[in-house]
């Protein structure tokens, strides 16, 4: 019989922790649409940009180019006079390693999108493929090298 009670007493204090429970999540649910809106007072959102980049600030890098420039117009045309070289071309490709069926090694190079497998003396565009190691791929144009890694 002392069971029975303390069972009883047991299922009736879960019915309230449960109850509750119960009460608190849809306690919230049950106010209406409109005493939310006339609750809540509605501000009005400008998207302002705080964290922007100024660009036309000068350039501290840049003095001793814009100097030499400005002197140059002022009536020193020795800097005009001169040739600039053509700086050298860079590939716009991606150089994967090597593989080999045995007989020979063939580079693979990643451009556009396309993976393409070639061998020494190939061209990719204006780059004429050197030679090439599982690390570096040397490729010739106009008469420069350049090495291009493995990515």
């Amino acid at each position: 019989m002392k069971k029975q009670i303390v069972v009883g007493i047991l299922v009736i204090a879960v019915f309230v922790v449960w109850g509750l429970v119960i009460y608190r999540v849809f306690k919230d649910a049950e106010l209406p649409d409109s005493s939310l809106q006339d609750n809540v007072p509605v501000k009005s959102v400008v998207n302002k940009i705080r964290d922007s980049l100024k660009l036309d600030y000068p350039d501290p890098f840049l003095d001793e180019v814009i100097s030499n420039e400005e002197k140059s117009a002022d009536g020193d045309s020795s800097c005009l006079d001169q040739e600039r070289p053509e700086p050298p071309l860079t590939p716009t490709l991606i150089y994967k390693g090597i593989i080999s069926d045995g007989y020979e090694h063939h580079a693979m190079v990643l451009q556009n999108g396309e993976l393409l497998v070639l061998k020494a003396n190939d061209f990719i565009g204006d780059f004429r493929i050197v030679s090439f190691t599982p690390e570096i791929i040397t490729l010739q144009n106009r008469g420069n090298k350049i090495d291009v890694s493995v990515r």
